[in-house]
């Protein structure tokens, strides 16, 4: 049987996260999230998982965010499973399981950069089908 993982996040990176999980399918782990009610995952502390993650946790492990600061050996100990500090960017989960990295699809941007005098730069940027033109200050759409 797969082993069942619990990774904690906040209110910003909870879709994130959950996006992450996804592209990383299929793993050797069962992927669950729960968000703690704050909004920036990284302020999240051991005391503050303790008071909000009720018992018992019904999974193997528990991923908490790289930056979660607080004694982990004691949360380990209060819910009698491992609690594991994560990498410190969502981007990086792939990494932290051995997967390798994934790369971010770029294929729907374009990008042309050109100058047209010594005192103005003009791009284009293309994502998916509208077009805008910047010219010394001035959007034009």
């Amino acid at each position: 049987m797969a082993e069942s993982i619990l990774f904690l996040t906040g209110k910003l990176a909870e879709k994130n996260l959950t996006r992450v999980l996804e592209a990383m399918q299929p793993t050797a782990f069962t992927p669950r999230t729960h968000q703690l009610g704050i909004n920036v995952a990284g302020l999240m502390t051991a005391d503050m998982i303790r008071r909000r993650l009720p018992r018992p946790v019904d999974v193997d492990r528990v991923i908490v965010p790289g930056r979660c600061r607080g004694d982990l050996q004691a949360l380990s100990g209060h819910y009698g499973i491992p609690v594991q500090r994560g990498p410190d960017e969502l981007k990086d989960l792939p990494q932290f399981f051995g997967q390798g990295e994934i790369k971010p699809d770029l294929s729907r941007y374009t990008s042309t950069y050109w100058r047209k005098s010594s005192m103005r730069l003009n791009w284009t940027w293309t994502p998916s089908s509208s077009v805008h033109t910047y010219t010394a200050g001035q959007v034009q759409t």
